[in-house]
């Protein structure tokens, strides 16, 4: 399996009104070789218990630190107590031996390798690290499994919009982190299996067209992409009737190193929010999706 972490930060301008935020959570996703397994989304926030929160089953694992970072602490706290039993009750289900290996990055905030190993009946489950600056070339989650993450979520967010009665800038005012971790986990749903498959044959040096295969790694993804790019697209133009789009810009908004829009906090309440854009948009002119 592979795990994968991206951070949500934004130093720009918030909507009129807003003051400068630079609130950001942490988010990690991780599946198998096969696509068949996919571990709950696992997400670091500041605040120890978010007031969205409260009487709501989440659809994520949460945690809190300081700096909504990872570190050691909060990691080991993660794989012994989410990634290794799910792990191990997927293959009981599959009546398979239990030995896993999850191949990490090499970042300062997981711990040693000899720290995460979970000893079961079958033998272990344990960790291996990349190579330092080779995880852009082969970590499996970097090959497009976040991109497509990333492509759903802003169209469930876009979606969230038009199907609301309030305005664009209410909407998204109004939205809370209970409701953006919502959107995020029914984004990691949405990239295909077979997508998360494909994402491997890096790691396993088969990134050749097979003819036994159903599809290349590069043509499912740009399908799949394409039919998120589309919906992104119409929501838009019901978002924006007055503002013409077309591919390149939600391409280049989903290029942007913002992972996923940013998270501040109401000046009143002292609840999470995600901020409108920086300015709406005027009639007939072509704008920048932030």
């Amino acid at each position: 399996m592979s795990i994968r972490k991206r951070n949500v930060h934004q130093e720009e301008k918030c909507a009129p009104g807003r003051k400068v935020s630079k609130e950001r959570i942490t988010f990690l996703v991780c599946a198998n070789a096969e696509g068949t397994k996919r571990i709950e989304p696992f997400v670091i926030g500041k605040a120890q218990n978010p007031r969205s929160f409260r009487n709501k089953i989440l659809p994520v694992k949460y945690d809190s630190s300081k700096s909504a970072w990872m570190n050691a602490a909060i990691f080991k706290k993660c794989f012994f107590g989410i990634f290794a039993p799910e792990v191990e009750r997927f293959l009981e289900d599959k009546m398979l031996p239990k030995m896993a290996l999850l191949l990490l990055n090499n970042a300062p905030s997981h711990p040693p390798a000899d720290q995460l190993v979970k000893e079961t009946e079958d033998g272990k489950i344990w960790v291996m690290y990349f190579p330092p600056n080779v995880t852009p070339l082969i970590q499996p989650m970097d090959q497009n499994a976040i991109r497509l993450l990333k492509l759903h979520y802003r169209t469930s967010l876009l979606s969230m919009v038009v199907t609301s009665v309030e305005s664009l800038e209410t909407c998204l005012k109004q939205t809370n982190l209970f409701q953006a971790v919502s959107l995020l986990a029914l984004a990691w749903k949405k990239v295909s299996q077979e997508s998360l498959k494909k994402c491997w044959n890096r790691i396993f040096n088969d990134d050749e067209f097979d003819e036994e295969d159903d599809v290349p790694l590069s043509i499912l993804q740009q399908s799949e992409e394409n039919l998120a790019t589309r919906n992104s697209l119409r929501l838009l133009e019901r978002v924006f009737p007055n503002v013409q789009f077309d591919v390149n810009d939600v391409t280049e908004w989903n290029n942007e190193n913002i992972i996923d829009d940013i998270l501040t906090f109401n000046d009143h309440d002292e609840e999470e929010t995600i901020v409108a854009p920086a300015e709406m948009p005027k009639s007939n002119e072509r704008v920048n999706v932030v």
